[in-house]
């Protein structure tokens, strides 16, 4: 039999027991939703961004399947994988990997980052999306280790100017 007792030892009918915890239970509801319709706003509008910086119609990342089209057209694959990361169960999340690891090296990012932005990509699509350093760079066969390194620009030697022949061993600055 479930009875339960408030603090000064009376006891409570379970309706109002359960009464309470359907009020927590339906916060905690309406939370989660409000989470979950956040976290897809504000990947939505990350990979609008980033397709804007792909030069890509940013609307093209809210129609669904043709966002998709549309990555592994930005990841620099065949667009025939499309179909396998639909339509083949294992095969297809292996291919989704390479190409969301190939959709971020097409903006500079490493591997590593890909492979993360597989696990999470409401984290690290929103920060690619919002940082001003972040540009869509190429296809996405990109690799890190083949792209030029900077080099830091020679340094300008002083001018100096030639000696003159009356008076040599001296600088030609002392008259």
């Amino acid at each position: 039999m479930d009875q339960s007792y408030q603090s000064d030892g009376e006891m409570l009918n379970s309706t109002a027991a359960s009464s309470s915890s359907n009020i927590v239970g339906f916060l905690f509801s309406i939370v989660m939703v409000l989470a979950l319709i956040g976290i897809i706003v504000l990947l939505v509008t990350a990979m609008w961004k980033l397709y804007a910086k792909a030069g890509k119609p940013g609307w093209t990342s809210i129609v669904p399947f043709y966002n998709t089209y549309i990555m592994v057209e930005l990841a620099g694959r065949p667009v025939w994988w499309f179909a396998v990361i639909l339509l083949v169960p294992f095969v297809g999340t292996v291919l989704s990997l390479i190409v969301i690891i190939d959709f971020v090296k097409a903006y500079g990012k490493s591997t590593g980052y890909g492979v993360l932005s597989w696990f999470f990509p409401y984290i690290t699509f929103p920060i690619m999306a919002f940082d001003k350093n972040t540009h869509y760079i190429g296809n996405g066969s990109t690799d890190l280790a083949q792209q030029a390194a900077y080099q830091q620009p020679a340094a300008i030697a002083p001018e100096i100017p030639a000696q003159s022949a009356d008076k040599p061993g001296q600088p030609p600055f002392i008259q």
